[in-house]
């Protein structure tokens, strides 16, 4: 279990979620602050089996902490305990305590390991802590840069420490990316933001934006942090769900049915905090707690989109021994640009807009038209017979080159997650109507409402489109 402890408003809240691939839980405190970093993996409970060893997040040097239950002589033993159950007591934390804390099990001294160590990384702010990001893999993700100076992105260099090494890199140095394993899969916003394609378990850790005026000088400013948490298949499941519409999210890990243990968190906001709805999260008036402890969202708007974790505490900050049960809401706009209908004269240049693009490489993106398909994964076919009068756009939109006659007709985009993959979500429709002599108005309106059509001698027909967009 992950704790986190971020500050809102001045107060601290310990949350938690759960990493799946065995990497270290995370703590995040402030300068000054008593910690205790918990051992989930003790065997003698008197501690004579247990050893903590600390990796610095500042020098990735490694030291001996406690040895089988007893404190070693070091420069941080005044700050130091062991508590009751072997964890680690760290007192008035400073910036030099980040790092790597472990807990490793001996039977005998000298001799080998027993069992798999319990690993805490210790993150140490300074003032108000940084922002924690939930994606999932396969995700393309944008990580802001709160904190920039030059418009152009010349005084902005990225840097990111893993979190499963611990590791540094630099991934963008005055506004150019490095040369790494992952520049392919790197990009940088307009607004200076580090864009990452694809996101894999490897990309977890922390991202810093940071300032230099010069190249060479002294750093401009404070660091600007996020910490990027990502999720593999299967850690929490993912629900669709129209604006307007009223929703439930299920907790399927209850522990006291009448909710009394139950908190659910919405990204780092605490929205219902042992079975209480909570008055100051701006949404009190839309969410209900069902009678199985699920959350109930009303009307649902844009803003409820991201991730929510229903989590059980047996006493007040003492948070039990089960898992999370999140869920990932994703909020649905259906408008009346699923479907749209374009009128262009022969011979011109016309864009096709794409409403539901996931990838911004387009790759997941295919055109059809009628019953051929044009693009395919963001690659233009060959054997369309117009390949040469097609291109992409930036924004995955479809691009005819000299409009013919040929070309009316219904246009699809479609997205794709994988090649051979089911179709994700609704396509985009584009009807395309060519221009000619004697053109004609065109009237749009929903199934099932009355209608009235013009009689007027100038114009010789008129054409009525049915859309059912319900």
């Amino acid at each position: 279990m992950v704790e986190i402890c971020l500050a809102v408003l001045g107060l601290f809240v310990t949350i938690g979620f759960h990493i799946a691939d065995g990497s270290p839980y995370v703590l995040i405190r402030k300068v000054g602050e008593n910690i205790r970093v918990p051992c989930d993996n003790v065997v003698y409970p008197d501690c004579s089996s247990s050893t903590w060893i600390f990796e610095s997040r500042q020098t990735s040097d490694s030291a001996v902490l406690v040895t089988h239950g007893v404190k070693k002589n070091s420069g941080r033993a005044k700050r130091l305990r062991l508590g009751s159950d072997c964890s680690l007591i760290v007192l008035y934390v400073k910036t030099e305590d980040a790092g790597r804390y472990t807990c490793r099990q001996y039977l005998t001294k000298g001799g080998s390991q027993h069992g798999k160590d319990a690993s805490i990384y210790l993150e140490v702010e300074t003032d108000g802590g940084f922002a924690i990001l939930h994606h999932e893999v396969g995700e393309n993700i944008r990580l802001p840069c709160d904190n920039v100076v030059y418009p152009d992105c010349s005084s902005s260099t990225w840097i990111f420490e893993s979190r499963k090494t611990s590791d540094s890199a630099v991934l963008v140095t005055h506004g150019v990316k490095k040369n790494s394993g992952r520049a392919k899969r790197l990009r940088l916003g307009s607004d200076c933001s580090l864009i990452v394609l694809y996101v894999k378990t490897e990309d977890a850790g922390r991202y810093t934006c940071r300032q230099y005026l010069t190249k060479g000088g002294s750093q401009h400013g404070k660091d600007a942090s996020i910490y990027l948490e990502v999720e593999t298949d299967g850690d929490y499941s993912t629900l669709y769900h129209k604006v307007g519409e009223n929703i439930r999210l299920p907790c399927e890990n209850v522990v006291y049915p009448d909710c009394s243990s139950t908190t659910w968190m919405f990204e780092s906001t605490e929205l219902v905090g042992h079975g209480v709805i909570k008055k100051n999260s701006g949404r009190a008036e839309r969410l209900r707690l069902g009678s199985n402890c699920s959350l109930i969202v009303l009307n649902v708007t844009t803003e409820d989109g991201g991730f929510y974790n229903c989590r059980h505490y047996h006493t007040e900050g003492r948070y039990t021994s089960g898992t999370n049960a999140a869920v990932k809401l994703i909020p649905i706009v259906q408008t009346n640009g699923v479907f749209s209908f374009l009128q262009h004269r022969g011979g011109e240049n016309i864009s096709l807009s794409c409403n539901y693009v996931v990838y911004p490489d387009c790759s997941s993106t295919t055109w059809i038209f009628k019953s051929t398909e044009l693009v395919a994964y963001g690659v233009i076919k060959k054997d369309s017979g117009r390949e040469e009068r097609l291109s992409l756009g930036s924004d995955c939109s479809l691009m005819v080159l000299n409009f013919t006659t040929e070309d009316a007709g219904v246009y699809k985009c479609r997205q794709y997650l994988t090649k051979g993959g089911n179709q994700y979500w609704e396509e985009a429709v584009v009807d395309l109507y060519v221009h000619s002599n004697g053109d004609f108005p065109t009237l749009h309106h929903k199934v099932g409402k009355n209608i009235r059509l013009p009689c007027d001698c100038g114009l010789p027909k008129l054409l009525l489109y049915y859309m059912d967009l319900q």
